[in-house]
Parts: C-alpha cells; sequence; structure tokens
C-alpha cells in the first residue's frame, strides 16, 4: 500500500510535462509588487535615502520608537455568572473566550479595571517588508509547483496523499467540527466581549481570505477551490449579524430564543428549499462560481453542496456556547457531590449513552457509500460532536491533558489546508512530489518538513500583515486598504495595456 501510494511521486519540475497556462497579468502585477518592495527593503538596509521622503531614514526611526513605545490599557470587565455569582475576569486574550463565558440572568452593575498589559508591539516598516519578501518567495514556490499542476480539489492532505478514499466519511465529520468551532468560538467571542466594531470584523475576514487572495492570484486558481475559506467567511458572518443585531436581547434568556429560532428558520430556509438554495447566493457567482467544471454543471453547484454539507454544524455550536454555562455548572456540581453513588451512577449513564449513540450512528451512518453518505450527513454528523464533547468532559483529568503537537498545529490550521496540495501533491493530485527520485519516503519526510515550516511562517507572516495593515484606527486601515488596492490595481492595468500592445 504504502509503495503503491509513494510509486505516485512525480519530479517537482518534469521536462515531459508542459505548463498548462501562460502566466496573467495578475501573476506579473504581484510579482512586481513583491520585487519592488524586497527593493526597497535592501535599499533602507543599506542606509540609501528615499526619494518623495517616503520611507526615508527620519521615518524609520521615527516607526521604531512609535513601534517600540506602544503600549496599551486592557479594560478587564467583571461579569456575573447565573448560577452563583462569582466574578469571572477576562484575561483579554481573545482565544480563550470559553474560560470566561456566563449567562447573566438579570441586569447587573458591570465594573471595570484597567490594567497595564505588555502587548505585541506594532510592526515596523522594515519588519513588514521583510514579511512581503518572504511571502513573495513562497508565493513563488506555490507558482512553480502549481505552473506543471492541472486542476486540483482541496482535501484534508492525508485524504489525499494516501488516496484514502475510504476515509471519506470521517473527512466530513472533521470538517463539521470545524465548522461548529466557527459557531461556538465566534459566538462565545461576542456574547462575552461584546465587540461588533469593524474593526473585530476586519481581522477575521482578513485572516481568513487574505492568504487564499494571494493564493487564486498566483496560481490563477478560482476561489472556490479552497472552499473551507469561502465556508467559514459565511459561517462567520451569520454570527456577526446573529449577535450584533439586536445586540440588546442577548442577555435575555427569552429575547436570545426568538433569535435561535428566527436564525433556524432562516438557515432551514436557505439550505432546505432547493429553489432558494439555488438562487439567493446567486449575486455572487462572481465569487461563489466554479466554471472550471463541467460545462453542463450549474456553476454554483460547488458552493451549494460544499456549505450545504454543513448547514447545520455552525447553529448548533452557536446553541452550545449558549448552553455552555449550565453544562459548566451541572459538571461541577456532579464532581463536588458527597454521594458518591450518585456521581458514578450520573457519569455511567452519561458515558454509556455516549457509546451507545456512537454505535448506532456508525452502524447506521458510517457505512453507507459517499453519496448515500452526503444526503445525511448535516444532521448525523452532530451526534458524534456532542458525544465527543461530553466524553472529553467527562471527567477532569481528560479535560487537563492534552497533545501539545496538535494543539500547536490547531492554531496554523488554514495554512496547512491551504498549502496542502501545493507542498505534497501535484497533476490532479495524482503524483507525489518527488525530490529525490527512487527514494519515497526521504521525499514523503522532505516534503513533510517543508509544508510545516512554510505554513507556520505563512501564520506568522499573515499575524504581521494584518497587525501592520489593519491597526485599531479605521482611518490609518482606510488609507493602507486604498493604497494596497491603487498599487495592485496601476500595476496590473500597466501589465495588461503593455501585454496588448
Amino acid at each position: 500500500m504504502m509503495e503503491e501510494v509513494f510509486g505516485r511521486s512525480k519530479s517537482v519540475f518534469d521536462p515531459h510535462t508542459e505548463p498548462h497556462y501562460d502566466v496573467t497579468s495578475g501573476q506579473v502585477a504581484f510579482f512586481l509588487i513583491w520585487i519592488s518592495c524586497s527593493f526597497i527593503y535592501i535599499l533602507r538596509l543599506l542606509n540609501v535615502s528615499l526619494p518623495f521622503g517616503f520611507l526615508s531614514d527620519k521615518d524609520k526611526v521615527k516607526n521604531d520608537e512609535e513601534s517600540a513605545n506602544i503600549s496599551v490599557k486592557n479594560e478587564i470587565t467583571i461579569v456575573v455568572t447565573s448560577s452563583k455569582d462569582e466574578h469571572i475576569k477576562q484575561n483579554g486574550r481573545t482565544e480563550d473566550v470559553q474560560k470566561t463565558l456566563s449567562t447573566p440572568s438579570k441586569e447587573l452593575p458591570i465594573t471595570k479595571k484597567e490594567l497595564n498589559t505588555p502587548v505585541r508591539t506594532a510592526p515596523t516598516i522594515d519588519e513588514f517588508l521583510w514579511n512581503v519578501a518572504i511571502f513573495g518567495a513562497i508565493m513563488i514556490l506555490f507558482f512553480l509547483f502549481d505552473y506543471r499542476k492541472g486542476w486540483m480539489q482541496v482535501m484534508f492532505v492525508w485524504y489525499h496523499v494516501f488516496a484514502a478514499k475510504e476515509w471519506y466519511n470521517w473527512i466530513r465529520v472533521y470538517i463539521a467540527a470545524y465548522v461548529w468551532m466557527t459557531g461556538f468560538g465566534n459566538f462565545s467571542f461576542f456574547w462575552v466581549k461584546k465587540d461588533y466594531s469593524l474593526y473585530r470584523f476586519l481581522k477575521m475576514q482578513f485572516r481568513l481570505n487574505f492568504l487564499v487572495t494571494c493564493l487564486c492570484v498566483v496560481t490563477s486558481n478560482e476561489y472556490m477551490l479552497y472552499y473551507i475559506c469561502a465556508m467559514h467567511s459565511y459561517w462567520f458572518i451569520s454570527v456577526y449579524v446573529f449577535m450584533g443585531t439586536l445586540k440588546s436581547w442577548n442577555t435575555d434568556p427569552n429575547k436570545m430564543l426568538v433569535k435561535f429560532v428566527l436564525y433556524f428558520l432562516f438557515n432551514c430556509a436557505i439550505f432546505e428549499i432547493d429553489f432558494v438554495r439555488n438562487n439567493i447566493f446567486r449575486p455572487f457567482k462572481f465569487l461563489l462560481g466554479y466554471t472550471d467544471r463541467n460545462p453542463y454543471v450549474d456553476d454554483m453547484h460547488e458552493w451549494a453542496f460544499r456549505a450545504g454539507l454543513d448547514h447545520w454544524a455552525c447553529f448548533f455550536g452557536m446553541v452550545c456556547a449558549y448552553n455552555y454555562p449550565h453544562f459548566e455548572k451541572f459538571m461541577t456540581e456532579i464532581e463536588k457531590s458527597d454521594k458518591l453513588r450518585h456521581k458514578i451512577f450520573t457519569k455511567a449513564a452519561m458515558i454509556g449513552s455516549c457509546l451507545v449513540a456512537l454505535i448506532i450512528w456508525y452502524s447506521i451512518f458510517m457505512v453507507k457509500e459517499k453519496l448515500d453518505y452526503n444526503s445525511s450527513h448535516a444532521y448525523s454528523s452532530l451526534i458524534p460532536i456532542i458525544a465527543f464533547i461530553i466524553l472529553r468532559n467527562s471527567f477532569p483529568v481528560l479535560r487537563k491533558f492534552y497533545i501539545n503537537l496538535f494543539a500547536w498545529l490547531g492554531k496554523i490550521t488554514l495554512e496547512t489546508y491551504l498549502a496542502q496540495l501545493h507542498i505534497y501533491l501535484q497533476s490532479n493530485a495524482k503524483h507525489f512530489t518527488g525530490y529525490f527520485p527512487n527514494y519515497h519516503f526521504l521525499n514523503f519526510a522532505l516534503a513533510t518538513v517543508i509544508y510545516v515550516t512554510i505554513a507556520y511562517k505563512l501564520f506568522n507572516i499573515t499575524t504581521v500583515f494584518s497587525a501592520y495593515l489593519i491597526p485599531n484606527d479605521m482611518k490609518k486601515t482606510a488609507k493602507n486598504s486604498f493604497l494596497i488596492f491603487s498599487l495592485f490595481g496601476v500595476t496590473y492595468i500597466s501589465v495588461a495595456v503593455l501585454k496588448w500592445l
């Protein structure tokens, strides 16, 4: 099996394969901008004065001083839980919102306390330009790999590397879990932070779409080939609108029930009614359309299919986040109970019910063929998710320990997803990328090292770009956006005119 899989390896530059497309104006414009930024960075390193006062030494010193002296005062909001009048202090990190989740049962005074907290300094212009140079080099690598590769459909890396079609149903469950986390995590953030600002919205959209946009330009692939980005962007927007609309209702359980019912009905109408599903997103055909398919198939089919597969996972994640304090209270009471028999019986009932549900779920759904399974996935995938949550929280020891490697990889999931087929596979995902002829395992090891290293670097680069281009100042953000779009637009038009001439 392993030899058969790795036997599909193909040299990075196969001399017998001709390029399948010409270089586009967008690709030329992208690389011209990269070369220019890299050249400016080199001049700054050499302390060469630049014209027009742009990025001069004086500006460099000023920017460095400002960045070194940046400090912010984070406000820590004290929230009151519904179960006990205990104060939970929010630590200011957006990633750990689950730990600070609470459900106020009535309006209570909220006190605030100021605390000077060291934060990551804003990137300097030199740091930004250096990351632009590294980013462009990585995009060249992707371009070279993709330049001799045809159409691809993005899937999880191991699913493609080993051509493990028998794991298709499990892959679908994993994706549903990611969509569930989108609903849970974003709902938790908005509920605790109450931050519905444009700044927050732009930060999330930049995180989800900056890298994929650059990949689409560099490789001339369509946005929907990287459908995970489109899905998570949509589900984030749905949570953002849900929590930001009538946000004063979010503290009232009865009004929140109304909002949940309306969201349920809206989601049901969009994805359960064929006519609505096939037409409501059609105005976004320029973005969600997929034209590199059979010409007789509707070009919106890919989006309707991908989004429809997990259209209840996000909603379910939001419901779980809203009820999380009650579940936490329930588990805490069980752990603190002095009645050993009651504790053992309750946990045994929980664990037994989950195991029975998982056995039934696997026996009925997971043994189905691909097409039959897809029709039931949107509903059946919720079973293993809730079972895992309950089993994972059955005992404190299970919540205490985790595998650090997986936690680290979880932070760069988007980058590993986007980079997988540009590093591991070529030629319609039929060939493994080969660096050393006839050394299949060595190829695999080297490709893995390159793949993870590039994904991690892309994560850091995106973080730097986000901090530099989208500061917490909408005027500066608007100015940066105008400059970026203008620079690319002028370069693109210039290249297109020169090619036409």
